[in-house]
């Protein structure tokens, strides 16, 4: 036997061996031998490695191809696939093109027509079997959402007014189970579902999406289930790369094969929940997260206000922007929704928001009769502009305040439904209203539960 320096010669003959060779010569560095009279080589087999040093067997065939034979049995093409041999290259699979049938089947323009359309599992929101990533800012409500939807499709209930088509579901909950416990109790004594199992799995420490190990294992557990899961949710993506970098295409790209492998082999769908990229309301991390997705959904909360967008459907009608609240149960919290939004309606909730509250009192406490024009109620307010005008048009939507018939000078009235938010009379005399805004506000009826993240234990502050 040579070192694998004294074999140029042969190596330089068949340049598919060198490749080979030169592959196992970088797994294995030292530990890959020739035999220079024979045109053979020996090395460790890398799906084996501590096995035996010279477990595997190189050489070329008559044309030039590789020959490869395990000690151990492995097939000659998953080695190739480790070592990154193209198959063709292997002895023996060069064969009559025409008498091989090919794996691919064209489709005449009639037979794509007479493809069944999309068949959803959230009906308008997430195709079965297809990939959608879950998004937004911390404090938005997004693993609420998350674990509501996993909820609702495992006993078949309406999903933010959706329909859903009943199945199992997998829940990963990569950052830990702080507070998923407390959150599936809440959700359940608000449905009456107390002492019910739902046909929800939870997965409580991170599966590597990065790696195929992980990704194997996983599938291993899903195929152990008694029902083959419809869902799986991976919450979140950030805990389920480790070590990985959000911005680089190819490791972005890795958890997405890996997702994609779970959905292939599983038939489930996969929603992956993310943040999103600091001062943007644009997803965290590369772009080709975006472009692999089927479904984007966007969950956002301002000023107390919280709206589920469609920002990507692949192959369907996106679905109107769709409001909700957190409302506080036992010691967590569950989804409540408040109405489904239409392109260009305004918001309705039923829910008093934290500033719409300031707002209606200021109007009730220095204008009770005669009413305020636009400039001096925002002026009273002392709200940001673009605020009041967004709180000024709830306000008006929901019955509470008039709006004036001229568009210039015309005064806003609060309403006897306004009034009775605030707990005061607009047709009485109001004095003594000098005092600070807070000691009335503090005196006030109470907000409607969920109208505000601050109204959450402060335990459920994570896993948002």
């Amino acid at each position: 036997m040579t070192s694998l320096q004294t074999a140029k010669r042969g190596l330089d003959e068949y340049p598919h061996v060198r490749q080979a060779v030169y592959a196992l010569a970088t797994l294995f560095p030292g530990q890959v031998e020739s035999h220079a009279s024979a045109d053979q080589w020996t090395a460790p087999c890398p799906r084996h490695p501590d096995s035996d040093r010279w477990a595997l067997w190189i050489a070329p065939d008559e044309l030039g191809r590789v020959v490869i034979e395990c000690g151990e049995g492995c097939s000659a093409l998953s080695i190739a696939r480790l070592i990154h041999l193209a198959p063709e290259f292997l002895t023996g699979t060069l064969t009559d093109t025409a008498a091989t049938p090919s794996r691919f089947k064209l489709l005449s323009d009639i037979e794509l027509e007479q493809l069944p359309p999309v068949q959803f599992l959230v009906d308008g929101v997430l195709p079965r079997a297809g990939l959608g990533t879950l998004y937004g800012m911390p404090g938005s409500g997004k693993s609420f959402l998350a674990l509501d939807m996993a909820c609702s499709i495992a006993t078949g209930s309406a999903w933010l007014g959706h329909p859903t088509h009943r199945g199992s579901v997998v829940y990963v909950a990569a950052e830990g189970s702080a507070g998923l416990a407390q959150r599936l109790r809440a959700w359940k004594e608000h449905r009456g579902l107390v002492g019910t199992s739902v046909a929800v799995h939870f997965l409580t420490e991170p599966a590597n999406l990065l790696g195929l190990a992980d990704v194997a294992s996983l599938i291993q557990a899903l195929e152990q289930l008694e029902d083959a899961p419809s869902l799986i949710i991976v919450d979140t993506l950030a805990r389920s790369m480790p070590g990985g970098d959000e911005n680089s295409a190819q490791d972005m790209g890795l958890v997405v094969k890996h997702a994609d492998e779970l959905r292939r082999k599983s038939a489930a769908s996969v929603l992956l929940v993310h943040h999103t990229a600091l001062n943007t309301e644009r997803e965290r991390g590369s772009s080709s997260l975006r472009g692999a997705m089927d479904a984007m959904l966007f969950a956002k909360s301002e000023d107390g206000i919280r709206v589920l967008k469609c920002e990507k459907a692949k192959d369907w009608a996106p679905f109107a922007d769709a409001s909700f609240r957190l409302l506080p149960v036992l010691d967590s919290c569950v989804i409540a929704t408040n109405s489904v939004l239409g392109s260009g309606d305004s918001f309705a909730f039923e829910a008093i928001t934290p500033t719409m509250r300031k707002a209606l009192t200021v109007l009730a406490r220095d204008f009770p009769s005669k009413g305020a024009t636009s400039s001096e109620w925002l002026a009273a307010t002392e709200l940001p502009q673009a605020t009041y005008y967004r709180v000024r048009s709830l306000l008006v939507t929901n019955g509470y305040v008039t709006e004036p018939p001229q568009s210039r000078g015309g005064k806003y009235k609060i309403t006897d439904s306004g009034a009775s938010v605030v707990a005061i009379n607009p047709h009485d005399t109001i004095t003594n209203l000098s005092a600070p805004l807070a000691p009335l506000l503090s005196s006030l009826s109470p907000p409607l539960k969920g109208d505000s993240i601050e109204s959450m234990p402060e335990s459920q502050g994570s896993l948002l």
